[in-house]
Formats: C-alpha cells, structure tokens, sequence
C-alpha cells in the first residue's frame, strides 16, 4: 500500500490517542475505527484496523487539545530526516522517526 493510498484508508477515520503505544521496541500500533462517521466512537470494540508503523528509533504525541479521540488527517514522511509525521484537523500531532518507511493497515489484533 502506498503512501497515497494509506491517506485514503485513514483520513477522517477516528482514533484513541491514549491507544497509541509501541507493542515492541520497534512496533508503533493505533488502532482505528475504520468506518467513515462524523462521531468518535470510544467503545474499543468499534476500532476493527490498526496503522503500525515498524522500524521506529522514536515517538512523540503532541496532543495539544487533550481531548483524547482524534480523526486522522495524513501521513507524511520525509526521508531527509526519516520522519513519520501523522496529522489530524484537531490539535495532535504524532511524530516517529523510523529507520524505513515500513507503514501499513492490518485487522485489529494482527500479526
């Protein structure tokens, strides 16, 4: 999956910030609702994919309006600097530096 088509799989679709966590030293997951809507929907049940982003150095989430649940906006990455930049329309910023662009979609709960 490309970059372009990771944006579409993602953009407007809902997340947990608190969620957001390294399920090992180079694994970055967050888990997402996958369904288009204009709500948040808090109950776990509901985030059915996972964005998991491999090989990461580091993380930090900026989360300015700690409202705690987010739309994601893009992906952007920058190879001079090897970062992952994960943007929303509301005041979070997630930012990973990787050793390689490795991002994809999986089910929740993947492998």
């Amino acid at each position: 999956m490309n970059r372009d088509q990771l944006n579409d799989a993602i953009h407007d679709r809902w997340f947990d910030a608190e969620r957001v966590s390294l399920i090992d030293p180079q694994t970055l997951v967050i888990p997402f609702n996958s369904q288009h809507t204009w709500k948040p929907k808090p109950d776990s049940s509901n985030y059915d994919k996972e964005l998991v982003i491999e090989s990461v150095k580091s993380f930090q989430v900026t989360d300015e309006a700690e409202i705690r649940y987010y739309q994601f906006d893009e992906i952007l990455y920058d190879e001079a600097t090897s970062s992952v930049a994960i943007t929303s329309s509301f005041p979070i910023k997630i930012d990973v530096v990787v050793e390689t662009f490795e991002v994809s979609i999986r089910p929740a709960g993947g492998e």
